[in-house]
């Protein structure tokens, strides 16, 4: 029955396409945290999975031209992945009845070669280490980010590894200006699902993987400013502690969360937010470009 199965172009498009993931996989894994070739692959995977259904459509006799077979393959594949994360959204949602912190710990690093080589880079170009920090996300499943602050004469990096292990790295910069805005460059491809407070004048550039290339966008930013940049004069676990709170006061005014008394029992998000978060999810993970330059949270 299976006999010829793998002798049609499309068939040889399946294997080649499948080939071509694990082998972006292998060297995502090898070669530490990409963006662009978790993007890569991650869209490999859609490609696989939709001619892999479309052929099967075919060879169990749905007589239509491929290219409609392909937009099922796509759209199937879509629709799982959309109810999968609405599922994990909505089962998240409860068990937080308080609000996330940073705890201030000895050294929040990834232990490598790579890591450590980015970090003397990082200080060779002005930025000294000024703390380390751990939040815990999840109490069942033990699962914490890791935070690193190096600050400049007026900008703070910080850097954050959201489940701890180096596969992801949120960087931001920060300046304060004279007004009190808050100028913030961020290179992350992940959401989280709160707002900005409105002084925040945020960018995000998810494909952005080294640091040191978002301090010199946040620097051309920042000399594109008509006001000038306050010194560092907060503590960066006064800085990290605050901001979080400010976000989270920003997404209750805006609905998308509820109040912090009431997470224990309605859950963290309300319906809107859970939609909001639920979309951004998508967007990032498949659709990063149209996120760049967002002012919330995404």
């Amino acid at each position: 029955m299976l006999e010829g199965l793998f002798d049609s172009p499309i068939n040889s498009a399946i294997i080649a396409l499948f080939g071509a993931m694990i082998f972006v996989g292998r060297l995502v894994a090898c070669g530490g945290y990409c963006p662009k070739l978790s993007f890569l692959r991650r869209w490999l995977g859609v490609l696989f999975c939709s001619f892999s259904v479309a052929a099967c459509l075919e060879f169990f006799g749905l007589e239509r031209d491929f290219g409609v077979l392909l937009f099922c393959g796509v759209s199937l594949y879509f629709l799982v992945v959309s109810v999968y994360s609405w599922v994990v959204i909505c089962a998240e949602n409860f068990g937080e009845d308080i609000p996330p912190r940073f705890d201030p710990v000895d050294d929040a690093w990834i232990d490598s070669p790579k890591y450590a080589d980015l970090m003397r880079r990082i200080e060779s170009a002005g930025y000294k280490k000024s703390g380390s920090f751990k939040m815990k996300i999840d109490q069942e499943l033990d699962l914490s980010q890791f935070a690193t602050t190096f600050d400049g004469e007026n900008t703070r990096l910080c850097i954050i590894f959201p489940f701890g292990d180096g596969s992801i790295m949120v960087s931001s910069a920060k300046t304060v200006l004279a007004d009190g805005t808050v100028l913030l460059t961020e290179a992350r491809n992940i959401p989280n699902g709160f707002d900005y407070p409105e002084n925040y004048a945020s960018e995000n550039h998810p494909f952005v993987s080294n640091p040191l290339g978002l301090l010199k966008i946040h620097a051309r930013r920042l000399s594109e400013s008509a006001l000038k940049p306050r010194k560092l004069d907060t503590a960066p676990f006064d800085d990290l502690n605050c901001a979080v709170n400010a976000e989270i006061a920003a997404s209750q005014e805006s609905g998308l969360t509820n109040p912090v008394r009431y997470w224990g029992d309605d859950g963290v998000f309300t319906e809107d937010g859970k939609f909001r978060f639920w979309k951004m999810s998508l967007m990032t993970a498949y659709f990063p470009f149209f996120t760049a330059g967002a002012k919330r949270s995404v």
